[in-house]
């Protein structure tokens, strides 16, 4: 705490009870009640100087910020409440932690809203799946009946189609394999890095294709600074070979142009 007796003046200075307790092993301060939040019909949630941190966190988490200062507002939305499910936090949850934080304070037409919202949240889901695909329902019904594979309780989606686990596709494969059925293992990792040689091809297409564009004077959906940044994914040595790649096709594609307009 100060004291002035002129504008921008400080004469006293006095340590506050949580400042003696840190500096001058003074007791420590009573610890302040936490003031409950205030969910108001209109969906805001006033956050009162002294509501607690985990209430101000939790916020952060399932509603949209409107103010902030000494007294923050909050909103609740049917995006925040869908992004945090997202994230795991089940409209329950939410509904559970505002109940708690208002002291029971919480008008009925939020808690409706609220379990309205969750109940949207499945509607849509995606999710990765392992199938196996047979040539014909007579391979299918013979993977079934053996009981080595395990899939004789799994129900088939089509008769030559049937969804696996996604934690037992590797051992399937390898028990197809053993039992002699020829394998396709066809899936691919989302999060598998590219290596070299797939960066190359990517980079080799994008530089033929914009110096065609350019050549041919056609409309260009690659941008000069993604042109960029693909460039310096490989060495320079690749750029160039690619680049005069680019520069032959064109010059066969003005070869076939010219020849087919000589031939009508």
């Amino acid at each position: 705490d100060c004291g002035a007796d002129a504008p921008g003046g400080c004469d006293v200075v006095r340590l506050t009870q949580l400042g003696a307790h840190l500096v001058a092993d003074a007791p420590a301060p009573p610890d302040m009640p936490n003031l409950p939040l205030i969910v108001q019909s209109t969906f805001e949630i006033i956050c009162p100087p002294g509501a607690s941190l985990y209430a101000r966190f939790q916020l952060g988490r399932v509603a949209e910020l409107q103010q902030s200062g000494t007294v923050t507002i909050f909103r609740l939305t049917r995006r925040a409440v869908l992004a945090a499910a997202e994230r795991g936090i089940a409209a329950q949850d939410v509904l559970r932690f505002l109940e708690e934080q208002s002291h029971g304070a919480l008008p009925p037409s939020i808690a409706y809203t609220l379990l309205e919202w969750g109940g949207q949240t499945e509607q849509v889901r995606l999710e990765h799946a392992v199938l196996l695909q047979t040539v014909d329902p007579i391979v299918m019904a013979q993977l079934r009946q053996q009981k080595t594979l395990g899939l004789g309780a799994i129900e088939p989606m089509t008769p030559t189609l049937l969804r696996v686990p996604d934690g037992d596709a590797d051992d399937l494969a390898e028990q197809l394999r053993r039992a002699g059925w020829g394998v396709r293992d066809e899936r691919i990792d989302p999060q598998l890095p590219l290596d070299d040689r797939d960066l190359k091809a990517v980079v080799g297409a994008a530089l033929a294709y914009t110096r065609m564009c350019a050549e041919l004077d056609l409309p260009c959906e690659i941008s000069p600074a993604l042109l960029q940044r693909l460039c310096r994914l490989v060495p320079a040595r690749v750029v160039e070979a690619a680049d005069q790649s680019a520069a032959q096709a064109v010059s066969q594609i003005r070869e076939r142009i010219a020849s087919q307009r000589e031939e009508d």
